[in-house]
């Protein structure tokens, strides 16, 4: 066996097979990690070898133990700070320091790393068991080749490759072919170098990696057949989803850890546990394709989000009840109900350390439900991962030994979980073009070679011990040579210029303008040394380009372009159409008014706009809260007269009440919303204090009750927040919108509360419409055209409600003749006349309504969306 060693084999290498040798056999290509498996697995070294992260959270009691150095930094990120360690540790143990101590660095971090090779071994612990165990056993392999300078590798590795040779193992170096390139890309090296714009060497610079995606792939899709010997570098999910997209030969690049959404499930249920819990994290489990609550309960739960955004509301328990009554087998329907208490029980208080029982207990539960989800799925690779994340965070808890932990380490340690977990490939790997990681891994000639992500960015800086001269020489004198930050750089270099050695055709650099976060971005520092070689910088304007040039025509596909809707005023409907029979509100009359194709798409046609899981705006909460609870208020009866008390009911109420229902105000940063909701509601009590005093019959209310009646010539009905009975009058509370609220009266366009007096003179049996006003919630005024009914209130004068409904009467019965006639007006998309600017009651007696256009979700069935 062969074992062909560079430590930029990670990702493959190039040329798997050539010519003289049409397959591998006995041959192998590894870096460090591969080479080192190898070794193990014949020597029977294996195991189950910690992740970095578990390492990392084992070392930090030992750290918050002992004092040393790292004492200040570990109080604000003991995890950050035990991975450098680690890492610092790696390194000169790689170079042969076996915790010899000049200084009072060297000998804090020899004592506190002591004893934890033997429980939580590094690569470097690995290696030098496998030095220790390779003098009695034979070794699988004959000869290893390696590339890159033996010079480069660290002290034990040098010593691994003596001991093979010793034990009759061939070394050999690698060498390069030389390869015939030709143009600007064969002088590009030379000095001084006179570019002239062949296209054999261009760097891409299109505005951003999504551009420069589809201009790889346009480019290879120009080539046909003729993939043969194209190597692609650093390829990442975009440019694999253009290949894919111009039906070319995918590469298998891995994705985002994102995009297995398995592995957010684990924050999520986390997340729960936090009273309150906060409901944008439980609308997210809830939204996941795949979570421990079932989809038919899931998306109702999501509905009751929006609308009170917070877990354990009236509408959430109902909800929760009603769903769950539907399973009929009752085994399913109480292990389900087990399940979903223990998701969304709450018992960790925000602030407080976060109990190590909890999360134990939280893992239970998601396994014990992966283990069984995952045995109807065909491929389970995403739940295998899912298992390995939990398995993680399950050892992280455990080795940093802690009881609790607060949210802030919580929070790193589910990060550190996932990190280093596989990730599954969006696109399979297909025969037609070869992927490698790195340049370095670039063995032989390729045609055409694209550079991938060729940006500073992708340069990973080495970041070594930062060690005093005197503690340097004393490293020396002991066999400990650190090397310098730039002599890593150096020999980094060295596998830099393989592409442009080892193509013979193109070499494609793409350096995109900006990187896929929107900032801005800059060629990889290898242009640089290009640069260098250029005395005339204007001369380099050929090399960079927007897009690939290209010998080959770039395939086009014209697609018909269909023309975008016009706006159309005037519908007709079917002959055979009629439109069903419904009870009639006072919001579908208003929309009928303002635009009959939005109410007969609507009500009629029974067509909704999309949703989308979201949680009401803070704004819009706030204004739903203060008026759920002076409902609630009205509700209970309670009165009083002194403004103390009127503060010290709304305090009472909000503490009871609010927290099952806005959630958010009692989280972190919602303290200024949860102060503007008590000021307000204290703002609305006081309003409703102030009309009690002045209206007797206020003692008898009905809240948020339906009063069914006739009009239209069929069924309404509407629910006005407030009415009374003696005397008889509506009040319909608004959280805001006074000004528009006062012009509605004055202009004789309060058509909501006209609706509602009609109904209720309807169902009392009253000779003529009750008064009505509106009652502002956030200022505490009272308006209305009535003012002997309502004393104190603000006076509006305008045309009475009685003018007002026979006005909603004439335009909803010339809006049904029309329709009567299969006439369907969109009344928001004609130019002349144009719709109506604002509402009014014209001198006829006619009710004009504005269409409202900007807050309808059908502009593109009528085509007012399109302009046209």
């Amino acid at each position: 066996m062969k074992i062909l060693f560079s430590r930029f084999f990670e990702g493959g290498a190039y040329p798997s097979v050539t010519e003289d040798r049409p397959c591998l056999l006995g041959e192998a290509r590894v870096d460090g990690g591969g080479f080192l498996r190898i070794l193990e697995t014949h020597l029977g070294l294996t195991g189950r070898y910690p992740p970095p992260a578990v390492r990392a959270a084992a070392l930090v009691p030992l750290l918050e133990k002992q004092k040393g150095f790292w004492s200040a930094s570990v109080r604000e990120a003991p995890l950050q700070v035990a991975a450098r360690l680690l890492a610092w540790r790696e390194e000169l143990a790689m170079q042969g320091w076996t915790g010899q101590g000049a200084s009072p660095r060297l000998k804090e971090l020899a004592a506190v790393t002591a004893d934890f090779p033997q429980a939580f071994p590094g690569p470097s612990d690995r290696l030098r068991a496998v030095l220790e165990a390779l003098p009695d056993h034979a070794v699988p392999f004959t000869e290893v080749e390696l590339f890159g300078r033996r010079e480069s590798l660290p002290l034990l590795w040098r010593c691994l490759l003596d001991t093979l040779r010793a034990k009759g193992v061939t070394i050999t170096a690698g060498t390069y072919p030389k390869v015939a390139g030709r143009g600007d890309l064969k002088a590009c090296l030379d000095r001084p170098f006179a570019p002239k714009g062949d296209g054999t060497l261009q760097l891409l610079r299109s505005p951003g990696p999504m551009d420069a995606a589809e201009q790889v792939a346009a480019w290879l899709a120009a080539l046909g057949d003729d993939l043969e010997g194209t190597v692609i570098i650093g390829a990442d999910a975009i440019l694999d989803e253009a290949l894919h997209r111009f039906h070319l030969p995918t590469l298998g690049a891995a994705g985002e850890p994102s995009d297995n959404s398995l592995l957010q499930i684990l924050p999520l249920l986390v997340e729960c546990a936090w009273q309150p819990p906060d409901p944008g994290k439980v609308l997210e489990l809830l939204s996941l394709p795949v979570t421990p609550v079932p989809p038919f309960l899931a998306a109702s739960l999501a509905d009751c989000l929006s609308t009170w955004p917070a877990v354990g509301s009236d509408l959430w328990n109902s909800t929760l009840a009603d769903r769950l009554a539907t399973l009929s087998e009752k085994d399913d329907r109480e292990r389900l109900k087990e399940r979903l208490e223990a998701i969304f029980a709450s018992p960790v208080k925000r602030g407080s350390a976060y109990p190590a029982a909890e999360l134990q207990n939280r893992l239970l539960l998601l396994e014990s439900w992966a283990h069984g989800r995952s045995r109807n799925v065909e491929d389970p690779t995403d739940w295998h991962v899912l298992f390995q994340q939990c398995e993680n965070f399950r050892r992280l808890i455990e080795v940093s030994g802690k009881r609790g932990f607060p949210e802030q380490l919580l929070r790193r340690l589910l990060e550190q979980a996932a990190e280093d977990l596989p990730v599954a490939s969006r696109r399979p790997s297909c025969a037609g073009l070869t992927y490698i990681g790195h340049p370095g891994a670039l063995l032989g000639p390729a045609r055409r070679t694209v550079w991938w992500n060729f940006t500073t960015a992708a340069v990973a800086i080495p970041r070594v011990f930062p060690v005093s001269p005197g503690e340097r020489r004393f490293l020396r004198n002991v066999g400990v040579e650190l090397p310098e930050a730039g002599a890593l750089l150096e020999a980094e270099a060295v596998a830099w210029r393989l592409p442009f050695t080892q193509t013979t055709e193109t070499l494609i650099l793409v350096s995109p303008q900006t990187g896929p976060a929107g900032g801005e971005s800059f060629p990889h520092p290898f242009w640089d040394e290009i640069l260098a070689s250029v005395p005339r910088k204007p001369a380099l304007a050929c090399l960079t380009v927007p897009g690939i040039l290209s010998k080959q025509a770039l395939k086009t596909v014209r697609k018909k372009v269909e023309a975008l809707p016009a706006k159309r005023l005037d519908w007709s409907l079917p002959r055979q159409a009629t439109l069903p029979e419904r009870t009639e509100s006072p919001t579908s009359i208003d929309t009928l008014i303002r635009c009959p194709f939005r109410y007969v798409v609507q009500y009629a046609g029974r067509t909704w706009p999309g949703r989308t899981a979201a949680l009401p705006a803070e704004e819009t909460l706030l204004g739903d809260l203060v008026h759920f609870l002076v409902a609630e208020f009205l509700k209970s009866g309670k009165r009083t007269r002194k403004k103390e008390d009127w503060e010290a009911l709304a305090r009472q109420l909000f503490d009871e009440q609010a927290p099952r229902l806005a959630a958010p105000f009692f989280l972190p940063g919602g303290e200024i919303w949860r102060t503007k909701a008590q000021q307000a509601l204290a703002v609305a009590l006081k309003a409703i204090g102030s009309l009690r005093q002045e209206l007797e019959g206020f003692e008898t209310v009905h809240l948020e009750e339906e009063i069914a009646g006739k009009a239209f010539g069929g069924a309404f009905a509407g629910t006005p927040d407030v009415a009374l009975d003696q005397p008889p009058a509506i009040i319909d509370l608004k959280w805001g919108g006074q000004s528009s609220r006062s012009q509605s009266l004055r202009r004789g366009t309060a058509t909501q509360l006209a609706s509602y007096a009609f109904l209720l003179k309807q169902a009392r049996r009253l000779e003529e419409l009750p008064p009505a006003a509106y009652l502002i919630l956030q200022t505490g005024r009272v308006l209305t055209n009535v003012p002997e009914a309502f004393p104190g209130a603000i006076c509006l004068e305008g045309p009475s409600l009685e003018a007002t409904w026979k006005g909603l009467e004439k335009a909803v019965g010339e809006r049904r003749g029309k329709i009567g006639n299969r006439l369907v007006q969109a009344l928001g998309t004609p130019e002349e006349p144009p719709p109506p600017t604002e509402d009014q009651l014209d001198e006829a007696g006619m009710l004009h309504l504005h269409p409202r256009c900007e807050w309808c979700a059908f502009g593109r069935l009528c085509g007012l969306a399109y302009g046209g």
